[in-house]
């Protein structure tokens, strides 16, 4: 084939495509964009079946060192095809063959190279690909060990966590066996954020203050050392929020940002100012959170940032839900985009949580359900996942579908695990565990503090309704009073919407006059943007009115209720509605009230 002109190979392999033979690999983000490959498997294995091993090995040889001369010469060729050509070619080869060490170095070499590549381009799940199959062709020593390292920062990417972990722990003894304060250091500090990724705060708080201790104790160069003691300390501040410890998580993170100031590097410097906004929201500063996000944000752009970009257009997301929803959407759409082309799983996933609460709150419900399909399909469920299933189990059951939140592992952060107790109980209510669910529920969210969790609203009021569903009004009332508090503190529209709704739901149990508080409800849901909790609303408020006779004021609210709820397809409640108007058209008492 080395021989053969390009016009020449190039009219063949258009005649093939032409058959159907043939098709070209065109997606951009693809390891091997503008090859060639077989359209179908069978015709490749029947053709690759008729040359013997050594024409094999010997083809799949000649064929890398022509591509290699290519990418030497500039052509271009990916190193993923010459390094697939050299595997192959030692795939057809024997244990024994002179060269083999020799190819499998060169390939170790490419699919490194291919790796790089990939994570340029944003493909995270390929990059660990390449990065996996290098490892499985016999590194040693050091190269060993850098290679587990880069995996397991891969896999962090990808999500792949307990994945990554194991490799990152894999690297950490690598180091610490060769005593190389900065690589054994760096290598923590990976093991520490997998850690945390995967629940485990306190263990991952020691790793980093392993990390930071020894970066305190042994000699680094200062240009180093200073940006590993920012992640490090970023690291331990998360682990002690985590695990409400205040003081420490204030200490390391102005200590975090005192060193950023010094290094004056603009990423390590956006991440500290991350963690500053964090603290002071924690503090009950919402103001000084969302000044020093929004700046962020702006200096982001001006950099031309990504990382960055994409922290502060999360954290601006996640506060901003609850108090302007149209303006939340747009920003959540610019969110999920710039954290996917990022390539950062992690990012990816809570980019995506907020942008749900607010497809669930809008009732844009075919995007929620398709967009978390699709990230959920052949992912590892992780302890941070809660959030997620938790809008997604809402949607399915205001539409009456089945509810798929699976077994969700266990997490020291209060947030994960109330996240994953509210989407655990939904599931249990849809299969018909409403008392066992609401139980369960009652005592995870004791603790709920609204002053101090994140997306208070979105955990909360799911657990006021299932209480109510279960008839247990005083469990309602209890977790009412929570967010009293909250309404006259930060005021948020979202919390002042809700309050009064659930208020009347209670009143309206315990057989007292729910009207006040559901029609100020209808009014703050309405100016906030919240479809179907509006709809739902004066569906409660119209089955109350229609009990009492006063079908004129009902009826305007009923219609307006079932218009949503067929666009939503929202079917148990379009029945609700239906039920109320049958009975009174064959002139019978309507049903009484039901929680939802």
């Amino acid at each position: 084939m080395a021989d053969t002109s390009s016009y020449e190979l190039d009219g063949a392999l258009a005649a093939l495509v032409g058959k159907g033979v043939l098709e070209v690999q065109g997606e951009p983000l693809a390891a091997e964009p503008g090859a060639y490959r077989f359209v179908q498997a069978m015709v490749r294995d029947v053709a690759y079946g008729t040359l013997a091993r050594a024409d094999r090995r010997a083809r799949h040889l000649a064929a890398a060192d022509h591509l290699e001369h290519e990418v030497g010469e500039g052509g271009g060729a990916p190193a993923g095809i010459v390094a697939r050509h050299l595997l192959d070619a030692l795939a057809a080869g024997r244990p024994g063959d002179p060269d083999r060490g020799r190819l499998v170095d060169r390939a170790r070499g490419l699919l490194v190279m291919a790796a790089a590549r990939s994570e340029t381009l944003g493909s995270a799940d390929e990059a660990l690909r390449s990065t996996l199959a290098a490892l499985d062709l016999e590194p040693v020593g050091l190269e060993a060990t850098q290679l587990r390292e880069r995996a397991a920062r891969v896999a962090m990417l990808a999500g792949k966590h307990s994945l990554g972990e194991g490799l990152a722990a894999q690297a950490v003894a690598g180091y610490r066996e060769r005593d190389d304060v900065e690589d054994l250091v760096r290598a923590l500090a990976l093991h520490a954020r997998l850690a945390l990724r995967l629940g485990r705060a306190r263990e991952a708080g020691e790793l980093a203050g392993q990390g930071h201790a020894m970066l305190r104790e042994r000699e680094v160069d200062p240009e180093r050392a200073l940006p590993l003691a920012c992640e490090l300390l970023r690291t331990m501040a998360s682990a002690a929020r985590i695990s409400g410890d205040r003081a420490s998580q204030q200490r390391y993170t102005l200590e975090a940002l005192s060193l950023a100031e010094e290094l004056q590097d603009p990423a390590v410097l956006h991440r500290a100012l991350t963690s500053l906004s964090t603290m002071l929201l924690d503090s009950g500063s919402r103001s000084g959170h969302q000044a020093v996000t929004e700046r962020c944000l702006v200096k982001a752009r001006e950099a031309h940032l990504l990382e960055p970009l994409s922290d502060s257009l999360i954290n601006l997301t996640s506060e901003t839900y609850a108090q302007d929803l149209a303006g939340a959407s747009e920003r959540a759409e610019e969110s999920v985009s710039v954290a996917r082309q990022l390539g950062n799983s992690d990012a990816t996933e809570v980019a995506l949580t907020n942008a749900c609460f607010t497809w669930w709150l809008n009732g844009d419900w075919d995007r929620l359900l398709a967009e978390t399909g699709e990230w959920f399909e052949d992912r590892e469920v992780t302890a941070s996942s809660g959030s997620l299933w938790l809008s997604r189990a809402q949607v399915q059951l205001a539409r009456g579908e089945p509810v798929d939140v699976p077994d969700i592992p266990p997490s020291e952060d209060p947030y994960d695990q109330q996240t994953a107790a509210v989407s655990l109980a939904l599931r249990a209510a849809w299969r018909g565990e409403v008392a066992d669910a609401a139980a369960a529920l009652e005592r995870e969210q004791r603790s709920l503090q609204a002053v101090e969790l994140e997306d208070f609203e979105m955990i909360w009021a799911p657990g006021v309704e299932l209480q109510l569903h279960a008839g247990n009004v005083d469990a309602a009332s209890r977790l009412l009073q929570l967010a009293e508090p909250v309404a006259g503190r930060r005021g948020r529209p979202l919390t002042r919407a809700l309050l009064p709704r659930l208020r009347g739901l209670v009143a309206a149990a315990r057989g007292e006059d729910p009207e006040a508080d559901l029609r100020e409800a209808v009014a703050a849901l309405e100016a906030y943007g919240a479809r179907y909790l509006l709809a739902r609303t004066r569906l409660d408020l119209g089955r109350w009115l229609v009990a009492r006779d006063r079908t004129g004021e009902a009826d305007p609210l009923l219609a307006e209720a079932r218009a949503v709820f067929v666009d939503l397809r929202a079917l148990p409640s379009v029945a609700e509605v239906d039920a109320l108007e049958r009975p009174r058209a064959a002139g019978r008492p309507a049903p009484t009230p039901s929680a939802r």
